[in-house]
This record gives structure tokens, C-alpha cells and sequence, in this order.
């Protein structure tokens, strides 16, 4: 019996210390996990603080420095990077994180500065100097491996940020004994020593070598280069079909004239010639006016905001409501997540869309600009010119109207804390109705303001064609005074 109590002792005094160990092991890890996550929030802020945001490609109307896209290209994928681990980390720990205000995505960028139409109408610049930039951020192997990574490079802050959005925060996924994170992808060689590279950095690093791969490729493409772009070329053609059409015209004039009796208004011929030539040097000034006002118009509809930060916004914005969507009711799990998914991508592409068809646009019709001009010294292709200035100014109008369509998102998007699976797509059908409707309505309003154009283009044309008749009849009556006065 007193065997049995000493041992019902000994077990009532194991019983405390086997509790305190189960509520130590229960509590460790969560106090592991946030001094983890702490930690790599600092770290974070630490990367973020020495980043730099990525460069525009300079005014709009100037060449393209593809150096610059390069650049873009690397820190727009370093942003994404960043935002990941900012999204897994607990927000009171990346409170005091802000990331560069001008910062946002290549593609939201792209969008903002009208890539497509300077490329056009003015090309790129530093196409050779692509590969010398990437062979200063990274060093290969003969195999093409990757062996080094510059210190402060793009390179080095995508490998840095996608080595920190690596890190799980979740205890039963990422911590190993002894509280590190796990380690995934190879090792590079860097000016701080060997740094563990995840493989998707690898490959974005890649891509960006790849890229300016293909940019050495393309220097010696015709029509891509800074000073020989596709607009010089359709300019030069333009010129050669001007000087056609002028022969033509001042022929036929004369036939018409000296040979068939008929009235020919030889002044106004030439004065409209030569009207033609000197509007084609500063066609494109003319163009690149239109396009600024395009974007300030559009700015001004953001409050201010520039394109590339609304289309950051706007897929921000769309992530955030789909957090919010209610899943509950007969469609739920996976097939409420693919239709969620799903409206968030329309109503994102439809934003991007609006804002590229618009650049597209401006551009094609740019580059035909100078030869539509030209044509319309034809006698049967006098309203070409009309037809190309409604064009161009329904095109214009499309980025405005794309900019009102982002508020309209950021209205739907901001207000609510809840909506459901049938409202989110209604939403996004609506709002994919409305984006269609753009065109039409920017015909429109095209058409209107061509229509104002097009009302004082012919009072100053029937004022040239006035003083034209003028200036004809007065050289007529002076050489008659002149021939009668030598006859006397």
C-alpha cells in the first residue's frame, strides 16, 4: 500500500511539469512565428527603403529607351514581389512599409506613357546597349547559368525580394528547428557573399536576359530605330506621293487651261500644295499636342492621378472585392472560386484593354496620317483629310473615356463590405456592356468635335480660296497695266 501512494505521488508531481511542457510547446511556436514574421517584415522594410522606383521612359515625345523598359521590366516584377510578402505578413507589422508612391507595374506603366504610338513615331534608342546593361547586372557560366548577381542591381533586389516573399509565415509549412526559413532554389555568388536564389527569381532573371537578347536582335529591324522609325518612313513616302500629285495636278491644271478652254484655279492648286507640304513637317507636333491633351484630360478625371497609378489601383481594388465576396449558397467551392476569379480577371482586362486600344489606335492612325493628307489633293479624295482628323479624335477620346470607366470601378469597388457570387458578375457584365460602348460613344463625340473642325477649316479655306481669287485677279490686272504701259 505505501508503495501504491508513493507512486500516485510521483505521478502528481509529474502531472504539472508534463502540463507546463504541453502549454510551452503550444505556445512557443506562435511566439516563434511572430517574432519570425517580425523579423522578416524588417528585413522587408529594410530592401524596401534602399529601392528605388522604376524610371519612366522619358517625355512622350521622344524616343524610347529601351534600357529604361529593361529597368521597368525587373522592378515592376521586384513590386510584385514585394506586395506578395506584404499581403502574408500580419498588417501590423508592415504598417510603416510604404513602397516608392511612383511605383507600379510595367504593364500599368506601358499603358500610361503610349508605348505603341512613340514607338512608332519616334522608336528606340539604346537597342545595342541591352545586352552591355544585363552583362553589368549578372554574370554566366558557358552554360548560360547564372554564377553572380551585382550588388544594388535589379537583379539583386528580385532575387532579394523573391527570397523574403519565399518565406511562409505559417509555422507548420515554413519553420524549420531552429527557427529559419526554408531554403529553396540555388546558390549565387554576391558582393555580400552566397545568396540563396528561389528558382522563380531564376527565371524572371532569365526573362530579362532573354529579353535583351532579342533587343540586339532587333537593332538592325527597319523602321525600329530612333531617327529611321515607321512614321520617318511613311513621311518619306508621303513626300514622294506629294511631289507626284503636285506634277499631276499643275499638269492636268495646265491642260485644262491652255489646251481644253476649260477654268483652272492654278493659284489655289499651289497654294494648297504647299499648304500640304508645310503641314506634313509638323504633322507629327501636331499629333503628339493632341495626345497630351488626350492624357491631361484623362488625368483630370482621375483627380490627378496618372494612368499607371489608376490601372494599380483598379486590379488592387478588384483583388480587394473579390476577398469580400460571399461563397455561401448553392454555388460554392471550387466553382465559386473559378467565378469569382474569372469576373475579377474581365473587369481587370477590360480596364487594360480600354487603355491599349486607345494607344493602338492613335498609333495606326498617326502613321497613315501623313499619307491621307497628302491623298486628299486628289480631286475624288478631298474629304480623306476629314475622315482621318474624326478618326483620330474619336481615338483620343477613348483614354478619357477609359479613365471615367476606372472611377466608375473605383465606386463599386470602395463601396459595400459585403457582396455576393450574383453581384459580383452582374457588376462585371455591366461594367464590360458599358466598355463596349466606348467606341460609339467616342465616335461621337469624335464626330462633334470634328464637326467644329471641320466648320472652321472651311471658313479658313474659303478665306485662303478668297485671297487666292484675289491675289489672281490683282497679278492679272497688273500685267495688263504693265503690257499696256510698254506698249505706250
Amino acid at each position: 500500500m505505501k508503495s501504491f501512494f508513493v507512486g500516485t505521488t510521483w505521478i502528481r508531481k509529474i502531472i504539472p511539469v508534463c502540463v507546463f511542457y504541453v502549454c510551452l510547446c503550444l505556445f512557443f511556436p506562435a511566439v516563434s512565428d511572430a517574432s519570425f514574421e517580425e523579423r522578416i517584415a524588417m528585413e522587408l522594410q529594410e530592401l524596401v527603403s534602399q529601392f528605388e522606383a522604376p524610371p519612366t521612359t522619358g517625355a512622350l515625345n521622344q524616343p524610347i529607351d529601351f534600357s529604361k523598359i529593361i529597368e521597368q521590366n525587373a522592378k515592376g516584377a521586384v513590386l510584385d514581389n514585394f506586395k506578395e510578402t506584404i499581403n502574408k505578413l500580419d498588417p501590423t507589422y508592415v504598417e510603416n512599409i510604404k513602397l516608392p508612391s511612383e511605383a507600379t507595374g510595367f504593364i500599368a506603366q506601358a499603358s500610361a506613357d503610349w508605348m505603341v504610338t512613340r514607338a512608332l513615331l519616334y522608336g528606340f534608342e539604346n537597342l545595342d546597349q541591352a545586352k552591355n546593361i544585363i552583362d553589368s547586372w549578372v554574370t554566366v557560366d558557358e552554360k548560360g547559368r547564372i554564377t553572380s548577381i551585382a550588388y544594388g542591381t535589379p537583379p539583386w533586389f528580385l532575387a532579394r525580394s523573391a527570397q523574403i516573399a519565399s518565406y511562409q509565415t505559417n509555422v507548420q509549412r515554413a519553420l524549420r528547428p531552429g527557427n529559419m526559413p526554408v531554403s529553396l532554389g540555388r546558390d549565387i555568388e554576391t558582393e555580400e557573399g552566397v545568396m540563396n536564389v528561389p528558382s522563380d527569381a531564376l527565371g524572371q532573371i532569365a526573362k530579362l536576359m532573354n529579353i535583351s537578347t532579342y533587343a540586339d536582335s532587333l537593332k538592325n529591324v527597319p523602321g525600329i530605330k530612333a531617327g529611321d522609325s515607321v512614321y520617318d518612313r511613311s513621311l518619306l513616302i508621303a513626300r514622294i506621293l506629294w511631289a507626284a500629285i503636285f506634277i499631276v495636278n499643275l499638269v492636268w491644271l495646265a491642260y485644262k487651261t491652255l489646251i481644253a478652254g476649260e477654268e483652272g484655279d492654278m493659284v489655289t492648286a499651289i497654294f494648297k500644295g504647299i499648304f500640304v507640304l508645310i503641314s506634313l513637317f509638323f504633322l507629327r507636333e501636331i499629333i503628339m499636342m493632341g495626345i497630351v491633351l488626350s492624357s491631361a484630360v484623362g488625368n483630370a478625371i482621375l483627380g490627378g492621378t496618372d494612368v499607371a497609378h489608376a490601372v494599380s489601383d483598379i486590379s488592387e481594388i478588384v483583388e480587394m472585392k473579390q476577398s469580400l465576396v460571399s461563397t455561401s449558397g448553392l454555388i460554392t467551392g471550387m466553382i465559386a472560386d473559378a467565378f469569382i476569379t474569372i469576373c475579377g480577371l474581365i473587369a481587370r482586362a477590360v480596364v487594360y484593354v480600354m487603355f491599349i486600344l486607345a494607344d493602338v489606335m492613335v498609333a495606326i492612325t498617326s502613321v497613315i496620317g501623313p499619307w491621307m493628307i497628302v491623298l486628299s489633293m486628289l480631286p475624288f479624295c478631298e474629304s480623306w483629310t476629314s475622315h482621318w482628323v474624326k478618326s483620330y479624335i474619336t481615338f483620343l477620346f477613348y483614354r478619357p473615356l477609359a479613365c471615367l470607366l476606372c472611377v466608375v470601378l473605383y465606386i463599386i469597388g470602395l463601396t459595400g463590405t459585403d457582396i455576393g457570387l450574383i453581384e459580383l458578375m452582374i457588376t462585371c457584365i455591366v461594367f464590360v456592356i458599358a466598355a463596349v460602348k466606348v467606341p460609339s460613344m467616342a465616335e461621337n463625340m469624335g464626330g462633334a468635335a470634328t464637326a467644329v473642325g471641320a466648320g472652321m477649316a472651311g471658313m479658313v479655306g474659303r478665306s485662303l480660296k478668297t485671297g487666292a481669287g484675289v491675289g489672281a485677279r490683282a497679278a492679272g490686272m497688273g500685267a495688263v497695266v504693265g503690257a499696256s504701259k510698254a506698249l505706250n
